[in-house]
């Protein structure tokens, strides 16, 4: 039998998230798929593949598939979810059951908000669409708790449209109305790896990567804001992935802002590798990590 965690993650939350996986041993590549990913524990076992789709058999491969949390309507997130689904998980994949009992610790760190159906829970009132309707308990990451302490409506993953539009609806009844429509920003910023700056500092040389994504905010100074405090908080885990704590991004005073030359807008819309976030939620760092680390 599998097992499935549920937790809500807001801002640098998920990072944790990601940061647990790559803390691993033998930590999982990630794949992209259909409104989420596979995390593939490569030193368990291939992928399988459902032959009549071709696409990965969940239940017979070493893997975990994550819904990371998603945006609606600008006033809903949903709860992310963390599905281990080979079965029988203990008997195919021992380390990945041990993998996912592991997980369940972790977030056990964190605050339960919901525990089981039919228990009445102190924040009952904020999880709609279905999150109260689930066996499996859902934990706040410190970030989400602060928003749902401040009153952050969440919603279960795969709601459908009608039942949000409700849901909707019901929220405006009690004065929570959609937010300023967000448009997309591309936020562009330098910044030194571990290495150039080894390099610079010694030689006096001024080497520099650099590093876009999209920002869907309401406007162009929220873009900017959060497109800052995203490249520090890269660059802070870029350099602690290096053993250098304390380096700050800012104190570089490297170049940054909001591209709106057409062309570059262009091309960047055309590269499918440049990730892209809400206002207030943080890209997956993963891969541009381990990148930037080599």
């Amino acid at each position: 039998m599998g097992s499935t965690h549920r937790f809500l993650a807001l801002g640098s939350d998920l990072q944790q998230v990601y940061a647990w996986f790559a803390a691993l041993p033998e930590p999982p590549a990630v794949i992209q798929a259909q409104g989420g990913q596979w995390l593939h524990f490569l030193t368990l076992g291939r992928l399988q593949v459902m032959p009549d789709t071709g696409r990965i058999d969940p239940q017979q491969s070493p893997v975990a598939s994550l819904f990371p949390p998603e945006h609606l309507r600008g006033i809903l997130w949903t709860a992310g979810e963390l599905h281990f689904l080979p079965t029988p998980q203990r008997k195919l994949f021992p380390k990945l059951d041990a993998i996912s009992r592991r997980f369940k610790k972790w977030l056990q760190g964190f605050e339960c908000v919901f525990e089981t159906p039919g228990a009445r829970g102190e924040w009952d009132f904020f999880l709609e669409g279905r999150l109260r309707n689930q066996d499996s308990p859902i934990f706040a990451l410190p970030d989400a708790m602060r928003a749902l302490r401040a009153g952050q409506y969440f919603v279960s993953h795969g709601m459908r449209e009608d039942p949000l539009s409700r849901l909707c609806r019901t929220l405006e009844l009690r004065g929570v109305s959609h937010s300023i429509p967000a448009h997309p920003f591309l936020f562009t910023f330098g910044f030194e790896s571990p290495s150039e700056h080894a390099s610079n500092k010694r030689s006096g040389s001024d080497f520099e990567s650099s590093w876009a994504f999209w920002i869907e905010a309401a406007s162009d100074t929220a873009a900017l804001r959060w497109g800052c405090q995203v490249a520090e908080e890269f660059a802070r885990r870029l350099f602690e992935r290096a053993g250098k704590a304390g380096y700050s991004w800012a104190k570089g005073q490297f170049a940054h802002g909001l591209t709106d030359k057409p062309a570059d807008l262009a091309d960047a819309r055309a590269c499918t590798d440049i990730p892209a976030v809400l206002d207030g939620q943080m890209p997956d760092f993963l891969w541009a990590l381990e990148y930037w680390s080599t």
